[in-house]
């Protein structure tokens, strides 16, 4: 469970997740929930939100929140229990688009 899920680790370290493999660090608490990558904790709303914006592969997406959710499964497969729709990402990609054409039209 460790090695490929990330998930019943044990607290000394001495098994870690496998390479992309992201850590349970929380309860599961649905968007809330929080993996560990790369040194970075983050909640599954804000590691969707920011691979929609920031992960070359699915910026070049048609449809970067389902990219973005799509990627965070595959890393944290526990953030499942967010839906997508409950990610905040589609205002976050609205929001950007608005901040967008106001600096080109300003």
């Amino acid at each position: 469970c460790c090695q490929n899920h990330g998930m019943g680790c044990p607290p000394d370290m001495s098994i870690q997740p496998l390479p992309g493999v992201g850590k349970l660090v929380s309860a599961l608490q649905g968007c809330a929930t929080r993996c560990e990558l790369k040194g970075v904790s983050a909640d599954c709303s804000a590691r969707v939100n920011f691979a929609s914006t920031e992960e070359a592969s699915v910026k070049m997406s048609p449809n970067k929140c389902q990219a973005a959710y799509d990627l965070v499964l595959q890393q944290c497969l526990f953030c499942s229990q967010c839906p997508l729709e409950n990610t905040g990402c589609a205002a976050t990609a609205i929001r950007l688009f608005e901040m967008h054409n106001q600096t080109v039209h300003a």
